[in-house]
């Protein structure tokens, strides 16, 4: 099983849930009120700074820069599009944990490359955060009128890097990496544009989009690891179809 404590992680996560709980009470009002803007990105870059700093002394590596800064950014993102003070205050807590998990997955992988345990934390990690870009990203672009060809460009980017980061983390480097992530960058591209006509709001978005993703990526991820079969494949689209299917039935229709 391997260590699950982690001091630097656990301090860390700590030092951002209370960054984040001081923002959330003193300088955010509400998604119109979003204070001054220079002080706010100002507050931003220092968080995500020193979130580098503690990374880059757990790792040494430059791909795991990317998780934990991108779950920093999107936290900070999400917090202007949630009202409820008790939302934010758990929303807060559960991106601490997530953070101190990426911090967690990325020492253990770094000590021991074959480490199954620290990998599930990565993949977890990679999915969830994979949704906070996706609702972020929707919910500015639905807020903000973003023409859907700038919409689509940010995706593939994140996709791409969100993708090759990933294989880095569970697989030997290949130099086919590059190439897949782009084939996946593209895929999503274009669920994208599909799903700019569906009547839906940004959150029932960015649930169907994860698990579009997560067909996508776990067939990637298995192709590359020799364990891909036919089975696999039809499962994982079956139980995303299913999946997607009972949230679109349920969700409110935006008109």
């Amino acid at each position: 099983m391997g260590r699950l404590f982690y001091f630097t992680g656990l301090f860390s996560s700590f030092l951002l849930a209370l960054a984040l709980f001081w923002f959330s009470n003193n300088v955010l009002v509400s998604f119109e009120s979003i204070g001054d803007v220079r002080f706010n990105t100002i507050f931003l870059a220092i968080v995500i700074a020193l979130s580098i700093v503690v990374t880059w002394r757990t790792s040494q590596w430059l791909t795991h820069l990317f998780l934990p800064t991108m779950i920093i950014l999107f936290s900070y993102g999400l917090l202007f599009f949630i009202s409820s003070s008790l939302q934010r205050s758990v929303f807060i807590v559960g991106m601490s944990l997530l953070y101190y998990i990426a911090l967690l997955a990325i020492m253990r992988i770094r000590r021991n490359a074959e480490d199954f345990t620290a990998k599930s934390f990565f993949s977890i990690v990679q999915i969830v955060t994979f949704f906070l870009f996706a609702a972020v990203a929707y919910a500015i672009y639905i807020n903000f009128a973003i023409p859907l060809w700038v919409f689509m460009i940010v995706v593939g980017f994140f996709v791409y890097f969100l993708t090759y980061v990933s294989l880095l983390a569970h697989i030997q480097y290949s130099s086919r990496f590059r190439l897949y992530g782009i084939v996946m960058a593209f895929a999503m591209m274009q669920m994208v544009w599909l799903m700019n006509f569906w009547p839906f709001n940004y959150t029932t978005m960015a649930v169907t989009l994860v698990a579009m993703y997560y067909v996508l990526w776990d067939i990637v991820h298995m192709y590359f690891l020799g364990k891909l079969t036919s089975r696999r494949i039809i499962a994982d689209v079956t139980i995303v179809l299913i999946g997607i299917a009972c949230v679109l039935m349920t969700a409110r229709w935006v008109l």
